[in-house]
């Protein structure tokens, strides 16, 4: 069975579970995790040098115990290198390690990320 919307028009949206689970969405947090890892290491490897350079950037702003996003770090990388927008995917790795501890969320001031939550890091 298909739900249709409250005019009687199809939406195509199944309801029944064996429906669901031959969609094309899916859902398994083990398999999205894997593709999450594969995909940050992916663009970690391709934006290598760049992500170094963030990583040092990102450390400098936190070393007197200051809190700091990533539009701190990319804002930095600006000042710093002429390629700060070609962090792309790679940004999601900035702040992996042991070292980084997310302490809370607040909303990105980029245009380009449209008011989104970002987390708030400091070093550990």
């Amino acid at each position: 069975m298909f739900q249709n919307n409250l005019f009687g028009e199809f939406l195509g949206i199944p309801t029944n579970p064996s429906q669901m689970a031959n969609s094309k969405m899916s859902f398994d947090l083990a398999r999205g995790q894997a593709n999450m890892i594969h995909g940050m290491d992916a663009a970690a490897t391709y934006r290598k040098g760049l992500l170094e350079r963030a990583k040092t950037i990102a450390h400098k702003l936190a070393s007197d115990g200051r809190t700091i996003t990533i539009d701190d770090v990319v804002e930095a990388l600006a000042i710093a290198s002429d390629a700060p927008g070609l962090l792309g995917n790679a940004s999601g790795s900035v702040f992996a390690g042991k070292m980084w501890e997310c302490v809370g969320w607040r909303k990105s001031t980029r245009v380009s990320n449209h008011a989104r939550s970002i987390r708030v890091w400091r070093l550990k």
